[in-house]
């Protein structure tokens, strides 16, 4: 399989979260395709051929024949490869009355993103753009009620759907992954962060982490 990329997207950091969760237990031989969207590739006749969207990331199983397109989407089609759903451990993370309704969630909800805490102050830098962000007051209306849904259910709840991880903390928190270097207010919202702080002492997480924070480092010292 071939995953068209890079690396430090929101939606391509769920990815890779998902692959390290993974990797324990499987090898799924995924090959990675750097998809530069600062010279602009994804609009390219190459790319826009495998996904007329023009959007990151992209797998292609060429021995299915099968192209899957959307973050979210992406997950779930990992999430039901044969060899996945064989172990035990993998196949839960996809079960559960309330995971399809995060992922719908996630993938409708503006917030989170529209603040653009995460472009504007982790990627954008890297990319030689230095320019000061402060969202204006709806963008930081929408991302506190976006905050605020997740913070009233982490309340009640150790991870989003229950006692266990599962894929819908792995779409949500991506978002969250660079929060601290973005600068992101999430001081009203302890419940959120301690949500974010048991993720991250998690070892995949840690290590879909470092190799996102690796190639920021190479993007910055080109």
């Amino acid at each position: 399989m071939q995953l068209y990329t890079y690396p430090v997207t929101t939606n391509a950091l769920k990815v890779a979260l998902l692959e390290a969760y993974i990797k324990p237990f499987l090898d799924l031989g995924i090959e990675q395709r750097l998809i530069q969207l600062k010279k602009r590739e994804q609009s390219q006749a190459d790319f826009l051929a495998i996904n007329p969207k023009g959007k990151i990331p992209v797998l292609v199983n060429a021995a299915r024949g099968e192209t899957v397109t959307e973050s979210n989407a992406i997950l779930l089609y990992l999430l039901g490869l044969p060899q996945v759903q064989a172990v035990p451990e993998l196949a839960k993370l996809s079960q559960g009355s309330n995971v399809m309704s995060w992922l719908f969630w996630q993938a409708s909800d503006t917030g989170i993103d529209r603040g653009g805490y995460h472009f504007n102050r982790v990627l954008l830098p890297h990319w030689g753009v230095n320019r000061a962000h402060e969202p204006d007051e709806e963008q930081l209306g929408k991302f506190s009620k976006s905050c605020q849904v997740l913070e009233q259910v982490l309340a009640q709840n150790t991870y989003l759907c229950g006692d266990d991880v599962s894929v819908a903390d792995i779409s949500v928190a991506a978002l969250f992954m660079f929060h601290q270097e973005a600068g992101m207010p999430l001081d009203n919202y302890p419940h959120l962060v301690a949500w974010l702080t048991r993720l991250e002492a998690r070892s995949w997480w840690r290590s879909a982490k470092d190799e996102a924070v690796d190639f920021i480092g190479d993007l910055t010292h080109r």
